[in-house]
């Protein structure tokens, strides 16, 4: 019998990074996905040292590392005088303790990173889901008859 695929919804970076984690995992996965087509949204994400080592298991962390910017501290800021409360360093000292630096990447870069680590794996794929907003249904249009699944817990 056919191994199952596990079904992901959505292919942002969640949906992305599950999808690669399984197919490295030796699992097939079905993505999800109510946009005609995957592409550049959003701005700017704020990746912690902890991220990176994830980022490094999925294969993409190098790739981040190249379109990254590397800032040297956080600070936190009181919204109504606009004066710093306090500061984190973020300098090499940051970087060595934590084994990884804090940086930013724009959402577009990672959500590609993953798109093209995930598209050679070959243990996924992407089908389009049509939602129907109204009654909080999915059409899903590769099973072999198609199935309404509910938002409740009825099992697909």
């Amino acid at each position: 019998m056919a191994e199952k695929p596990f079904i992901i919804a959505g292919g942002g970076i969640g949906g992305l990074a599950a999808a690669l984690g399984l197919a490295k995992a030796g699992k097939h996965s079905l993505v999800l996905e109510q946009a005609e087509r995957l592409g550049e949204i959003g701005a700017g994400i704020q990746i912690a040292p902890n991220a990176f080592n994830c980022f490094d298991f999925l294969g993409i962390g190098g790739a981040l590392r190249e379109n990254a910017v590397y800032i040297d501290r956080l600070r936190l800021m009181d919204a109504l005088s606009g004066e710093e409360i306090c500061h984190i360093p973020l300098d090499e000292d940051f970087r060595e303790r934590f084994g990884n630096p804090y940086a930013v990447v724009h959402r577009a870069d990672l959500h590609l990173a993953l798109l093209r680590h995930a598209v050679p794996a070959e243990r996924w794929k992407c089908e389009p889901a049509t939602r129907f907003a109204a009654t909080g249904r999915m059409k899903i249009p590769f099973l072999s008859r198609l199935r309404t699944v509910m938002r409740s817990k009825e099992p697909l």
